[in-house]
């Protein structure tokens, strides 16, 4: 459960179940595609696939809504840039 939190302020309980909610949906798409899609039948039950794991899959999801969204990783500037007397300082 702790593996797929959401990070929040808001105090709504409605908010919150909904959360708890995506994060069980999440954790069960999980289970399902690693011992339904990706265990290899053997004798004796399935072989489950050891590299799958939860963080993978949040990484995998993550990735494609980046895509989907066309989330960026940039932050508008004001153009002036850094001044010249912060360059002259020493750090040491």
């Amino acid at each position: 459960m702790r593996e797929a939190r959401v990070r929040t302020s808001t105090t709504d309980p409605t908010v919150r179940l909904l959360f708890v909610l995506v994060s069980f949906l999440l954790r069960n798409l999980w289970l399902i595609v690693r011992w339904g899609v990706l265990a290899t039948p053997r004798r004796g039950g399935r072989a489950l696939p050891v590299w799958f794991r939860f963080e993978v899959f949040r990484e995998w999801l993550d990735h494609a809504l980046d895509e989907t969204l066309c989330r960026k990783w940039e932050a508008p500037t004001n153009g002036v840039g850094i001044p010249t007397t912060y360059s002259q300082l020493d750090a040491g």
